[in-house]
C-alpha cells in the first residue's frame, strides 16, 4: 500500500528517508518496487541496521542505501521526496501521566500505578490514533489521512 501511495506522489524518481529502518523489510519492498529510488536508513541499533543491509544485498539494493544509526534527529534534512516511519510510534516515549492520574483515580494502590507506569516506559507501548495525529502535527506534518488500520496498528500519510 505504502509503495503505490508514494509512487502516485512521486512518481518514479525519489529520495526517501526510512526511519526505523531496523530489519529492512520495508526497504527491501520500496527498492524491489521503485528502482530509481535511493533511501536513507535510520535505525538507532547497529545490529539492526546490519541486518537492513544484508537484506537489501538480497535484493542488490545496498548500493542505493545510505545507513544512520541514529533517531529521527540524526536524519539529513533534505531534501527528500518522502519519508516513512513504519511500526515506530510505538517506541515513541509518551508522558504516562494521565494514564497515572487516571489510575488513581479510579483506586489503584500507588505501587501498581508505579509499576504499570515503569513498563510502560519501558517496553512497547499502544497509542490512541488522536494521539497519533498530534504528534504528526507537532512534528510539522499536515493533511493527515488515515489509510490503513489492522489491530492497533494505523497508516497515515501526511504532508510537511
Amino acid at each position: 500500500m505504502a509503495v503505490v501511495l508514494l509512487r502516485d506522489r512521486i512518481g518514479e524518481h525519489g529520495r526517501i528517508l526510512v526511519l526505523g529502518a531496523g530489519g529492512g523489510f520495508e526497504l527491501s519492498v520500496f527498492a524491489r518496487e521503485c528502482q530509481r529510488w535511493t533511501f536513507t536508513g535510520v535505525d538507532p541499533s547497529v545490529e539492526m541496521l546490519r541486518q537492513a543491509n544484508v537484506k537489501l544485498e538480497t535484493v542488490g539494493a545496498s548500493g542505493r542505501v545510505s545507513w544512520v544509526q541514529g533517531t529521527v534527529e540524526n536524519s539529513p534534512r533534505g531534501p527528500l521526496d518522502a519519508a516513512t516511519a513504519f511500526l515506530v510510534l510505538n517506541f515513541v516515549e509518551d508522558d504516562p501521566r494521565i494514564y497515572a492520574a487516571f489510575a488513581r483515580r479510579n483506586g489503584a494502590p500507588e505501587d501498581v500505578v508505579q509499576r504499570a507506569v515503569r513498563m510502560h516506559r519501558e517496553s512497547l507501548s499502544y497509542m490512541l490514533p488522536e494521539r497519533e495525529i498530534a504528534l504528526l502535527g507537532e512534528a510539522g506534518f499536515g493533511d493527515v489521512r488515515l489509510f490503513y488500520t489492522g489491530l492497533w496498528v494505523s497508516g497515515w500519510i501526511a504532508r510537511a
